[in-house]
């Protein structure tokens, strides 16, 4: 098993169901912010933007802040995993 899911794993376990994965997608990248977009139009940011491009697609782990509101989730760990062809 590798080090991503155990981790999840250990967080789920140990929290409460207070963290969870999800796929995002790059809608944006401004002054090393990138902005990215779950399929059902939540957008969140982070601010290390590496070599992210609009397209790109991520695995993340998100936490739900403790509240059953996705508007303030934040992305906990974000992994590249699918370049968009241009």
């Amino acid at each position: 098993m590798n080090r991503w899911w155990l981790l999840l794993m250990f967080l789920t376990l140990g929290m409460n169901k207070m963290y969870y994965p999800t796929e995002l997608t790059v809608a944006a990248v401004e002054h090393g912010v990138v902005t990215m977009e779950s399929r059902s139009g939540e957008t969140y940011t982070i601010e290390e933007a590496e070599a992210w491009q609009v397209g790109d697609r991520a695995e993340c782990i998100m936490s739900t802040s403790g509240t059953q509101d996705k508007a303030d989730d934040t992305i906990i760990e974000a992994r590249y995993i699918w370049k968009r062809e241009r």
